[in-house]
């Protein structure tokens, strides 16, 4: 038993001399800076009137001595932002002191005024900190737009959006009713929202303005994968009802993608990709897609059922989706009642190329496409490019999901010109096909 006390007798010694060896001092050396995680904090896209995510960075003293920041505030004094600095909220903080060879947190969050015009403004303030007589700088900066806020709804009249919209819940388009998108309209959905169409659609984007759906997040997640690429950020869009048309029009990040359950959709230049689940999915009614790409899902990136009749000019239909196994087809064509009738396109990436229950039937054709499968023409498969990589410029390692072909594509100049439908005489970006067209949505 005294043994016992002297031990922890001794280790208490020990603690109180090694503590009073620590440097109490703080360094007056005129060139002692604190360092920086980041030269900028980056809020990225901000909706006015709306509190930001958290945001962070981190404050090192490299030095042996210890360093005492004498002040820290904005030099603009602007009141949009809320600061917490190593565990202390406030606008304007005095005698923060880091270690030698320690850091501390910053935590930065804001509220940003309506900008007052249509589009997004950078708006840039300056984090000042002062250490012995100098001062160093971090830059924060957000892009911030106007949004209109949109609750869960019925819209039960006829309805132009023209701008930039934060839908937080489901918003239904009521039967009889169109919903009309301006060019250049942007709706951005929260978690599990969704756009639920009983009447009808109809989206004027354009080659310089497209209309953009998409989620509310932005940033990066853990790992440093951009939101930009993450699926599941909100519902998707379902039509029910006849007479809607998208033109120009980008749907990505869903949980469900887009699925269109009755009456018939038109899309024109289209660029709707990853989705948890299939990307497009048609059952018992009717899909024109021209010029479009569907692209980056796990179960079936176009999905057939029932009575769905498709028809596909100049699209391309790939897969390259990183957050869960895929487990469908590129073509998922789930009964014998499917009318599907593919020309001039790129069907390509992980996955079959296509699950049919009735590969034979004469109302399931593709003509002069481009495969990454085997095999051999007969009365479904006309006129094929087989088992070829048509050298999409992806880069997954960089999180670049880009479905336009490289040079030395196959897919260049290979296009059955007298299959391109008249409405397909320009690609997504404005290009012109010309008299020797390439295979998929994109003209290189």
């Amino acid at each position: 038993m005294i043994n016992r006390f002297l031990n922890i007798f001794l280790i208490i010694v020990l603690l109180a001399v090694a503590s009073g060896c620590i440097e109490d001092g703080f360094t007056d050396d005129s060139s002692a800076r604190p360092e920086f995680s980041v030269d900028t904090l980056n809020l990225g896209l901000t909706f006015t009137g709306e509190l930001t995510p958290v945001h962070s960075f981190r404050v090192y003293n490299r030095h042996d001595r210890n360093l005492l920041i004498s002040r820290i505030a904005l030099r603009d004094g602007s009141d949009a932002y809320r600061l917490n600095v190593d565990g202390v909220a406030g606008k304007e903080f005095t005698d923060v002191a880091i270690r030698p060879h320690d850091s501390i947190y910053v935590f930065v969050d804001a509220q940003f005024p309506p900008v007052g015009r249509d589009g997004k403004l950078t708006v840039k303030s300056l984090l000042d900190f002062e250490v012995n007589g100098g001062r160093s700088t971090v830059v924060l900066s957000a892009e911030c737009i106007d949004v209109t806020v949109v609750q869960a709804s019925v819209l039960s009249a006829d309805a132009l959006w023209s701008g930039a919209y934060h839908v937080m819940g489901d918003v239904t388009v009521a039967s009889g009713v169109t919903l009309n998108l301006a060019e250049g309209s942007t709706l951005y959905f929260h978690d599990k929202a969704s756009l639920n169409v009983e009447g009808a659609v109809v989206a004027d984007g354009t080659p310089e303005k497209p209309v953009v759906m998409c989620g509310d997040r932005n940033g990066t997640m853990v790992g440093r994968i951009p939101y930009d690429i993450v699926p599941g950020q909100w519902g998707g869009v379902t039509f029910a009802g006849p007479g809607s048309r998208l033109s120009h029009t980008v749907v990505r990040n869903t949980s469900s993608g887009i699925a269109v359950t009755g009456g018939e959709l038109s899309m024109l230049n289209c660029v709707v990709r990853n989705s948890r689940e299939s990307v497009i999915s048609v059952t018992d009614a009717e899909v024109k897609a021209v010029g479009c790409e569907f692209a980056d899902a796990p179960e079936g990136v176009v999905t057939l059922d029932g009575r769905a009749r498709l028809t596909m000019n100049h699209c391309t239909v790939a897969n390259s989706y990183l957050f869960a196994p895929v487990t469908g087809a590129l073509l998922e064509l789930k009964d014998d009642g499917v009318s599907c009738h593919i020309t001039n396109s790129i069907i390509y990436g992980n996955g079959p190329m296509m699950n049919t229950k009735s590969p034979a039937s004469d109302d399931v054709t593709l003509r002069r496409c481009l495969v990454g499968a085997d095999g051999s023409d007969d009365d479904t498969f006309i006129d094929m490019i087989w088992n070829s990589d048509p050298m999409f410029i992806t880069d997954t390692d960089r999180y670049i999901f880009d479905y336009r072909v490289g040079p030395g594509s196959p897919a260049l100049g290979a296009a059955d010109a007298s299959l391109t439908l008249p409405e397909a005489v320009r690609d997504f970006y404005g290009r012109e096909r010309g008299s020797t067209p390439d295979l998929g949505a994109y003209e290189h």
